[in-house]
């Protein structure tokens, strides 16, 4: 039984909000599946929104329906909702807006993938993959649990860029870059050669 939600269309999809005010973007044929349930946010430690919502007797065979593995009192997000991304899987936001649900927007990746997706945590440098080590900025990444030293640097900047042209080279689309990919390609052929 569909939950009466308050749709509005943008230019962009389709809005509704979640039970504690945030507005969450969806496309058209995700329309049917949201409206199936009632949804919630819920906040993690950085302050980022996540869309959920929770089995319950009501609700369960409808859940069962998508997502098999769900008991009676267990809570998902949306973007599993709308892409259940399979044991050992995480679905992505392509654009880091979590409240982004549209369907061109999710793609299902590894926790590796995903991970890497994520930008920098603050430390000694502004930049992902870079920390100052004495008076050289040291450029590292890590792939598969394993983290690889790229070099050391005079500058802090050479160094967020060398990060970047492995991460793409590992990561491809996922890499969540310090620069965008126009400039690494025009600025660091120097880098690269080293």
């Amino acid at each position: 039984m569909p939950v009466p939600v308050r749709i509005r269309k943008t230019s962009e999809g389709y809005t509704f909000p979640a039970t504690n005010g945030c507005r969450v973007l969806v496309c058209a044929e995700a329309l049917e599946l949201v409206r199936e349930l009632s949804w919630y946010a819920d906040y993690n430690s950085r302050g980022t929104p996540y869309i959920h919502s929770k089995c319950n007797a009501a609700n369960l065979t409808v859940i069962r329906r998508r997502l098999p593995e769900k008991g009676p009192t267990s809570t998902f997000t949306i973007q599993c909702w709308l892409k259940p991304p399979g044991p050992g899987l995480v679905v992505h936001h392509r654009n880091a807006n979590t409240l982004d649900n549209r369907l061109e927007n999710l793609v299902v990746t590894t926790q590796t993938l995903n991970n890497a997706a994520q930008g920098a945590r603050g430390g000694t440098s502004k930049y992902k993959g870079v920390h100052l080590r004495g008076r050289k900025w040291i450029a590292s990444i890590q792939v598969s649990g394993q983290k690889y030293q790229l070099g050391s640097f005079d500058d802090e900047v050479e160094a967020a860029l060398r990060y970047d042209l492995a991460a793409m080279q590992h990561f491809g689309e996922l890499a969540a870059l310090n620069f965008p990919a126009a400039n690494i390609e025009s600025t660091s052929y120097a880098i690269a050669a080293e």
